[in-house]
């Protein structure tokens, strides 16, 4: 039997998960914290999540059908993104501004973007984000818990969310049991607030839930709570008890396991997500610390999203059979090294042959000089021709004879030199004088010249014969 194989490309190991599925657990994690904010704040509280659930999901119906895409709302990220809108907002919102909101988050923040996975914020998140901005009076009136919340035994609280006590007070920190909720109140949700951030501990078994279907994974919630438990430390007087009272109020569970675990606008990398809880955390604390907002869960959100490219850049894990970034960066060193090695090696061997070239042309010229004035006594031997025994003694006599008669006129004309410089040099020569000097300079001339003629002629009588 033959085997046949089927050649693919990744990935070759597929999960069983899909959309649908993950936006489901999403959804049913949410649920308990859902449903006891329409059991703290009644029926008002279930119209908000209503309207922003079918505001999204038609809005991305209506988009989809108007840019002739196929709809996806069956998928259930619309109703998810509707349904944390509805967590992020006051219960007593009017419903208009519920259904802007729900709109902008499904239009503007990830249609725009190109749908699901393509959006680099969060979409509930910027419509939080556009709605305080846009109407902060009615985003910041907060309802308080109903006396029903004592069905767990313990007296619903009145009055302004603890975030906004901390924010209004001047100086100092307001006590915790008196002034503020106090800490097991706070935790478990006796306190005002937004429809899904009173209960810290319904979010957290909520969370707890999809870290074990593995919808997420620990790496930014534990990093998102650790970081502003630490920071609150610092901040918040070295107070432990503040900075673990600062974890169970606001939207910080809410943001930690539910909004900065989009998987579209978080980094990919366990690393990654560290550095992005990280600075989600540092960023919430300074926010409730030191800005005009007491609440800074949203906007340090949002920041971390539009940083999560770069921090992706940073920290991606290095491909199997790929080149690390280290390596990488060590060979662009390397190569930076070779080129400016071989441009030293270039201006090098250029001024070599700048000073070869010089060498050789002033070694040319000394040899045509030499040769120039060689040629001469090159062509005088060429020209002479061998003489005979006779011939020699004959051009000797010559020469011999030559020069004694011009070593006697030499001696005449030393004679009569020192006749003339016997008279003094002050008085001028008479003419008959100057007569007789000039005639015997041209007596010797006359014989240096037949001396010179006699030593010749042997020669030309050789040739002669």
């Amino acid at each position: 039997m033959e085997n046949n194989f089927i050649v693919s490309s990744s990935p070759h190991i597929r999960s069983g998960e899909t959309i649908q599925s993950i936006m489901l657990n999403v959804i049913i994690a949410l649920c308990p914290a859902a449903l006891y904010g329409v059991y703290i704040y009644g029926i008002k509280a279930l119209i908000v999540i209503v309207v922003s659930v079918v505001t999204a999901v038609v809005s991305e119906a209506v988009f989809q059908k108007i840019r002739k895409q196929p709809v996806t709302v069956s998928d259930l990220s619309a109703a998810l993104t509707g349904l944390l809108l509805a967590m992020n907002v006051p219960p007593s919102a009017p419903w208009w501004l519920v259904v802007v909101g729900s709109a902008f988050a499904i239009i503007i923040a990830k249609q725009v973007f190109g749908g699901i996975g393509h959006n680099f914020i969060n979409p509930a998140l910027a419509a939080r984000a556009v709605l305080i901005s846009s109407w902060s009076a009615r985003m910041g009136t907060w309802d308080n818990a109903k006396s029903a919340a004592s069905i767990m035994g313990y007296d619903a609280v009145t009055g302004p969310t603890p975030l906004g006590v901390i924010a209004e007070t001047q100086g100092g920190l307001p006590a915790i049991g008196t002034e503020l909720p106090t800490f097991w109140d706070a935790f478990v949700g006796n306190v005002g607030g937004c429809i899904g951030e009173t209960s810290a501990l319904l979010l957290i078994v909520g969370g707890v839930y999809l870290i074990y279907k593995g919808i997420i994974t620990w790496h930014i919630p534990v990093a998102y709570i650790a970081s502003s438990f630490v920071f609150a430390f610092f901040l918040y007087g070295f107070s432990v008890e503040y900075s673990a009272y600062s974890l169970v109020i606001g939207g910080l569970m809410l943001g930690a396991f539910y909004m900065s675990t989009d998987y579209a606008s978080s980094p990919v990398t366990n690393k990654g997500k560290i550095i992005y809880g990280i600075g989600a955390g540092l960023l919430t604390i300074l926010i409730r610390r030191f800005g005009s907002l007491p609440e800074g869960v949203s906007y340090s959100i949002l920041l971390m999203n539009v940083a999560t490219p770069m921090i992706d850049r940073f920290s991606i894990n290095t491909i199997f059979g790929g080149v690390s970034r280290k390596d990488k960066k060590a060979a662009k060193k390397a190569k930076k090294e070779e080129e400016k090695a071989a441009k030293l090696a270039e201006k090098e061997a250029a001024k070599k042959e700048e000073a070869e070239g010089e060498k050789p042309a002033e070694n040319e010229k000394v040899k045509d000089e030499g040769a120039k004035e060689e040629a001469p006594k090159t062509e005088e031997k060429s020209a002479e021709e061998p003489m005979t025994e006779e011939e020699r003694k004959a051009k000797k006599r010559a020469e011999i004879k030559a020069k004694k008669e011009a070593e006697k006129a030499a001696k005449d004309g030393a004679e009569e030199a020192p006749k003339a410089e016997e008279k003094p040099a002050e008085e001028p020569m008479t003419e008959e004088e100057r007569k007789a000097k000039k005639r015997a300079e041209i007596k010797a001339k006359k014989e240096a010249e037949k001396a010179a003629k006699a030593a010749e002629a042997p020669k030309s009588e050789g040739g002669a014969e």
